[in-house]
């Protein structure tokens, strides 16, 4: 199955983030099976295992960062340990949470997911690997049909007060994308041209006009105004080119 993707920054003000970001990994090429006559069965060959990988996909940092941060009731500050630093501390937010004595961060590091048919995508916690991502803040997850909606995903974490530095590598694992299917996933690469970047901020903005809205609603609300068949247009008419049309 056909998953169109592409990293989303606007096309004209952050060419050098579509630059740097690389399309997600299988995670599956990090547990290789082991061989056959092995006397005992180990854990990675376990088939309960094996489909709890099955088309997921690791996202990965895209820079080199150490950060202080200052959790407070407003979000925050955060600034960068050294100045070498200073240019992807920008790509950083600490935004007030709902919850006591914590805050989110937000990662200015984001992707498209589309696919022509239905197909739930869920963003999950690298809960399989150690950086502190995973070990000093917590990934917010998220799911939604990535065939009856267009949006963005991005990196938002949990921070507690408790925490006041942040290290991360490049290529590190910032979080997982699973794709609910038996079927496997082909990625293809996109590129935003300024036109569907505009209906993509228009999709993504929605929920905040209708609050209290569900998301079949909105998935509804989509289908009927035919936005879907014109994103899916405007897509496969900008694949990147070498990619499998």
């Amino acid at each position: 199955m056909k998953v169109y993707w592409s990293p989303f920054y606007h096309p004209k003000v952050y060419a050098e983030h579509n630059i740097l970001v690389r399309e997600p990994d299988p995670l599956a090429m990090e547990f290789p099976p082991r061989r056959a006559n092995m006397a005992t069965v180990a854990p990675e060959d376990d088939p309960f295992f094996r489909q709890s990988i099955h088309n997921t996909f690791v996202v990965r940092s895209i820079v080199n960062v150490s950060l202080n941060l200052q959790v407070g009731p407003q979000g925050g500050a955060l600034t960068p340990v050294e100045q070498k630093f200073s240019k992807q501390a920008e790509m950083f937010r600490l935004l007030p949470s709902t919850r006591r004595n914590c805050a989110w961060l937000q990662v200015a590091h984001q992707m498209i997911f589309f696919c022509d048919q239905p197909l739930e995508v869920q963003a999950t916690p690298a809960f399989l690997h150690r950086t502190e991502a995973q070990t000093r803040i917590s990934f917010l997850p998220r799911v939604f049909d990535c065939g009856r909606w267009i949006k963005s995903i991005e990196a938002v974490f949990e921070v507690p007060n408790t925490v006041t530095s942040l290290q991360l590598r490049v290529q590190e694992p910032l979080y997982y994308l699973r794709f609910n299917t038996p079927e496997p996933i082909q990625l293809v690469r996109f590129q935003v041209v300024p036109e569907l970047f505009e209906t993509i901020i228009g999709c993504s903005n929605y929920p905040r006009f209708r609050p209290h809205s569900t998301l079949e609603r909105a998935y509804t609300q989509l289908q009927d105004s035919e936005i879907l068949s014109r994103v899916g247009s405007l897509i496969r008419s900008h694949t990147v080119a070498g990619a499998t049309q």
